[in-house]
């Protein structure tokens, strides 16, 4: 951690990670969270982050199934993969060929021991709905994949594990993590100490492949008023559920403005690598798969990620202490409850943070008395707002324009911000929706701190 922000026991660090245009089902991703992680960890002291962080999780990384990826091209020096799944019980996978959601990264790192297999080189496989249905398994060489398909007929506990071999030498991982473009390497350190110097940002990242000229300050940023709205709901929406510390009247008067640094990386993943690294030394309570966790539930987005983990902490805490107690004292049934509750905590903060994106952007339109041809996504975190954005589309999309002329805008107006007034979030949110857009195949254009969206009625 910074050595100035020691000085401030609320000082977070917000990183707003390049990779966070993915889209996501709040719903889905709430039951994708869920998993035994904690109740693993609970009677232990949390492990130290790795050197070697884990990446975070991209639902548009996801690639497709081995008879559509094998039309490919083999990438030049890339890696043999395999896909597993380990699902159902008493040998059975179920119809869908659904994942089983306590199945784990590090228990297929311990499935393939001996064959060199680190957590980056683990990743899920979504569904068209954003849904685990497997992992995808990086190797080293075409004898290490050999070998791992000799381990098909084992259990992983209680599942059976079914794998199948990809027809291609795929790109590594983390080759796929974004766009390949400068804003995929940066990272905005914002919420500091007014005292943070760029040579203290500098140093917490040291050992990271940095730019020359690396860290830069932005001073031409500062609080906006109109997100402190979202933060209120944010932090009203998170205190409510999962009973956090923070003090009632935090934001009763907007916070005082501490620097923005702009911090550039030679590629994407190390980008990632120092975001779980941030996100370990600002909670270093929380285990790495608890880290991993919360990425994928709010789509990569780190700022996010501050806020669950944050408010997350004080409860967690609290219950890994009583499941100790218990343990120590030799009541298992404590220990299992209290683990169970802290799994609880997990997934109500995660809804919490769902329900208190849904305040925001009522507030910010409906509770203005905006049109519904206007969408403004101040305040929103870049998954939420692509999630407000979706849905927005859909609804004035679902009426046929010939059943009621004119009726239909033609056009929707996207409120995202010129960047001058926030504290780097909109910035960042105006290229993330211009991105989604043009990914989309829909036409928009920019103009202001706005995009307008060419709408597709229903025919």
């Amino acid at each position: 951690m910074l050595q100035a922000a020691r000085h401030s026991d609320r000082a977070l660090w917000r990183l707003h990670n390049a990779q966070a245009w993915q889209q996501f089902s709040m719903q889905h991703l709430t039951e994708a969270a869920e998993g035994p992680a904690l109740s693993d960890d609970i009677t232990a002291a949390p492990p130290a982050a790795p050197a070697e962080a884990a990446l975070p999780l991209s639902g548009q990384d996801a690639l497709h199934s081995p008879a559509e990826s094998s039309g490919q091209s083999p990438a030049r020096d890339g890696v043999w993969q395999i896909g597993v799944q380990a699902g159902g019980s008493r040998g059975k996978l179920s119809d869908r060929g659904e994942m089983n959601r306590c199945v784990m990264r590090r228990d297929l790192q311990r499935f393939f021991t001996g064959l060199n297999v680190k957590e980056a080189d683990i990743r899920m496989q979504l569904d068209t709905e954003y849904m685990p249905v497997a992992f995808l398994v990086n190797f080293a060489s075409e004898q290490d994949v050999q070998r791992a398909l000799e381990r098909e007929g084992r259990s992983l506990g209680t599942k059976e594990v079914k794998m199948w071999r990809n027809l291609i030498k795929a790109p590594p991982i983390t080759d796929t993590l974004g766009p390949r473009n400068s804003f995929g390497r940066f990272l905005i350190a914002s919420n500091l100490p007014e005292e943070t110097r760029a040579q203290e940002v500098h140093r917490f990242f040291q050992g990271f492949d940095m730019m020359t000229n690396s860290v830069v300050e932005m001073r031409d940023f500062s609080t906006h008023n109109r997100n402190l709205v979202g933060e209120r709901i944010r932090s009203v929406a998170h205190r409510a559920v999962v009973g956090t510390a923070i003090d009632e009247g935090e934001w009763t008067d907007p916070p005082k403005p501490g620097p923005v640094y702009v911090v550039r990386f030679e590629t994407a993943e190390e980008a990632s690598r120092a975001t779980m690294s941030a996100l370990a030394a600002e909670h270093p309570w929380a285990p790495p798969d608890m880290l991993q966790d919360v990425l994928l539930a709010v789509a990569g987005d780190a700022a996010a990620a501050m806020w669950l983990l944050a408010e997350m902490q004080p409860a967690t805490q609290s219950l890994a202490r009583r499941a100790a107690l218990a343990f120590a004292a030799g009541n298992h049934s404590e220990a299992r409850a209290a683990a169970v509750e802290a799994a609880t905590v997990r997934r109500v903060a995660v809804r919490a943070h769902a329900a208190a994106a849904a305040a925001i952007e009522h507030a910010n339109n409906q509770g203005r008395g905006l049109a519904a041809d206007t969408l403004d996504l101040h305040g929103l975190h870049i998954g939420e707002a692509l999630d407000a954005l979706e849905r927005r589309l859909a609804l004035l999309e679902a009426v046929p324009a010939a059943a009621a002329p004119g009726a239909v805008p033609a056009e929707l107006r996207v409120v995202v911000g010129r960047g001058r007034h926030s504290s780097g979030g909109e910035a960042a949110l105006a290229r993330v929706v211009d991105n989604h857009l043009a990914a989309g195949g829909r036409q928009h254009r920019r103009t202001g701190g706005s995009v307008l969206v060419r709408l597709r009625p229903a025919s």
